[in-house]
């Protein structure tokens, strides 16, 4: 090849080498700059994937969060009474105020439906519903109960809240409910009113507690339960000898056939407590369930060489403590276990309430 045409070849090469060069370099430009920029470049693109790859914040602690339910007694159309039911807690959820039933809404209604089954024809009362209630995380209950009124309904709702078991609101409406429309209008109304916390008699008048039926008289009948004595048969001679002591008085009575039953139900309870103790409350759950109307609560505690024997009267109606009573002496045989029992009728007779080991009155 002469020098002349090797000149040429060399010259070719030389501009396609520098061509390459420059297109290369401007690529790379082009993906740096496009990812400075946030463009569509694949640096933008990663921190888009980055974005949607991150968690969402945790939710906030759990609280006491309103829940509420509610349930219809009198209406014929099933499927309208369920829109009327759930309009209102809608319209309850809705104001803030209350909050809808989570999962244990369910399993809330297939209990009161049971207890219901078990009622011969009577309509379940507030103390039924307070019972359950709480068991599910239902806190407040809108009871809707439904009657006829010459050709339209008297439809009266009422909250409960299901730990205190008191009514804190009242609505009622005498519309017909024929279809959704008007069950829609009802409810609206029946919100309405509940919220503003009023609380009023059927048909008016004056203020009431509860619109419950009046409850049967009561028979006074007690029983005790006995925490932290080490020798069973002791334990229950003690408690024994001193529900024969307060039944003697003539102020309680013996509990008849409900007993059994409500021993084996909160000892059932008291298995699911995992190493706590029963709390006043959950007796008052199964308490009048099994027709016991008053417990001896007595709990026993080593004190030095002897027992701290402190007992205390809760009425499962109101779940509240009437009289208690304390003694710190030895149990040791049966005639031991008379004596503290003696005492202990004695104390809680006089319907005297302390604190343990003395102090200022309480009232539980």
């Amino acid at each position: 090849m002469t020098i002349r045409k090797r000149l040429v070849v060399a010259a070719i090469v030389a501009l396609f080498s520098v061509t390459a060069f420059a297109q290369v370099k401007a690529t790379v430009n082009v993906n740096v700059g496009g990812g400075s920029g946030g463009g569509s470049s694949n640096t933008g693109g990663s921190n888009v994937k980055s974005a949607q790859q991150t968690p969402p914040p945790p939710p906030p602690p759990a609280q006491r969060g309103n829940q509420i339910a509610a349930y219809v007694f009198g209406m014929e159309q099933a499927k309208l009474g369920e829109d009327l039911s759930q309009y209102i807690v809608d319209g309850l959820a809705n104001s803030k105020k209350y909050s809808q039933p989570r999962r244990g809404a369910r399993g809330f209604y297939q209990a009161a439906d049971r207890e219901q089954a078990k009622m011969r024809g009577r309509l379940l009362e507030d103390r039924n519903f307070c019972k359950i209630g709480t068991d599910y995380e239902i806190e407040f209950l809108v009871i809707i109960d439904i009657e006829k009124a010459g050709r339209g309904n008297s439809i009266f709702a009422r909250i409960l809240d299901l730990e205190t078991c008191k009514i804190i609101a009242t609505g009622e409406n005498t519309s017909l409910i024929r279809n959704d429309q008007e069950a829609r209008a009802v409810a609206n109304d029946l919100v309405a009113q509940l919220l503003k916390r009023n609380i009023g008699k059927r048909g008016g008048g004056a203020p009431v507690a509860s619109s419950a039926p009046a409850p049967a008289p009561r028979g006074n009948q007690i029983a005790a339960y006995v925490f932290g004595m080490e020798q069973a048969k002791l334990g229950e001679d003690l408690s024994q000898y001193i529900v024969d002591g307060l039944a003697n008085s003539k102020k309680y009575s013996q509990p008849r056939k409900g007993a059994r039953g409500f021993y084996a139900a909160a000892d059932k309870v008291q298995a699911r407590q995992r190493g706590k103790l029963l709390e006043d409350r959950d007796f008052c759950k199964v308490g009048t369930d099994y027709e016991i109307e008053y417990l001896v609560i007595i709990d026993i505690e080593k004190a030095g060489r002897g027992n701290s024997v402190y007992a205390r009267i809760l009425d499962l109606e109101t779940c509240k403590i009437i009289a208690t009573g304390e003694n710190t002496s030895l149990i040791r045989n049966d005639q031991e276990a008379r004596t503290v029992a003696n005492d202990l009728v004695t104390q809680l007779l006089k319907r005297s309430i302390n604190k343990r080991g003395g102090g200022v009155p309480i009232n539980r």
